[in-house]
């Protein structure tokens, strides 16, 4: 394959399944290690490449179901409301889009954390907030550690990527967050 990884198949029987299926090997290093991954199918006509980018995909939206479950999505309000549902979806994706970012930015162990380990670890601490003049303090008390680089001068780092740091759905008031 083109980023340096090898690929296989080869025609294997299922029980329960007539005629018989293709397994699709994927060969790499990882970390100094061997990797294997499979991807089983019964499409005999798509190249091999083009199999396991979708069943890539097709793996990504699964979880990202599972994930968006822990934040309520399915118990959406009655059917007669679509502005709130739409709303609360926007919400909620919102939330699930800021996790992932957060979990990608910190890298290491919580780069493959799922979304509720996560929640545990760094959204669901308690801080002090107070609004006062233009801007909103929060301030957490306990907290992990991995925490302060990702938000230290974090009205900095937005200015400097040319992002307004003013919230509009807060009074364009400007959070900054302290920690103590």
């Amino acid at each position: 394959m083109a980023d340096g990884r090898k690929i296989t198949f080869i025609h294997t029987s299922l029980r329960n399944y007539q005629g018989e299926a293709r397994l699709i090997v994927i060969w790499f290093r990882e970390d100094g290690e061997e990797k294997y991954h499979g991807y089983l199918t019964n499409d005999e006509e798509s190249p091999e490449e083009s199999t396991v980018t979708i069943y890539g995909k097709r793996w990504g939206i699964e979880n990202f179901l599972k994930e968006v479950i822990f934040l309520d999505v399915d118990k959406l309000p009655g059917t007669e409301l679509e502005n709130k549902i739409a709303a609360m979806l926007a919400i909620k994706l919102v939330g699930y889009c800021t996790v992932s970012c957060l979990r990608r930015d910190i890298g290491g162990d919580y780069a493959k954390m799922e979304i509720e380990g996560i929640f545990e670890k760094f959204m669901n601490i308690e801080a002090f907030v107070r609004s006062k003049g233009e801007k909103i303090h929060v301030t957490y008390y306990r907290y992990p550690a991995e925490l302060v680089p990702l938000f230290k001068d974090l009205n900095e780092k937005l200015k400097s990527k040319g992002i307004n740091p003013k919230v509009p759905w807060l009074n364009n008031k400007i959070l900054e967050f302290h920690f103590k």
